[in-house]
């Protein structure tokens, strides 16, 4: 277990975002078909009206991630206190060494 406090509602300074790059790297299908990008976003789509690479690459999941690289995160994301702070390209280079490692399927 983490030693680091969760910080809720997180005030970001100009420059920074959340370091999180569940946006890129998960996905959640519940039962039902609905599909999120991690376990606390809003979902995203549902299979039954979309394949999953349509959903993942739809506007919502677009928003969730240009937010995050961008320092203006979804409120979801913004009030998450799993992902600490960090700059924009902190996160833009986690997300740039995740996409070298080929684990991606978008």
């Amino acid at each position: 277990m983490s030693d680091t406090p969760k910080i809720y509602n997180l005030s970001l300074q100009p420059g920074e975002s959340r370091l999180c790059i569940d946006p890129w790297a998960k996905v959640v299908i519940s039962a039902n078909g609905d599909v999120n990008l991690c376990c606390y976003t809003t979902k995203v789509g549902n299979l039954r009206d979309g394949s999953l690479e349509e959903i993942i690459n739809g506007e919502l999941a677009k928003q969730y991630r240009e937010g995050l690289l961008t320092g203006n995160p979804m409120p979801l994301c913004r009030s998450c206190g799993d992902k600490p702070a960090c700059s924009i390209s902190q996160l833009k280079q986690k997300v740039d060494d995740w996409f070298e490692q080929g684990s991606y399927f978008i």
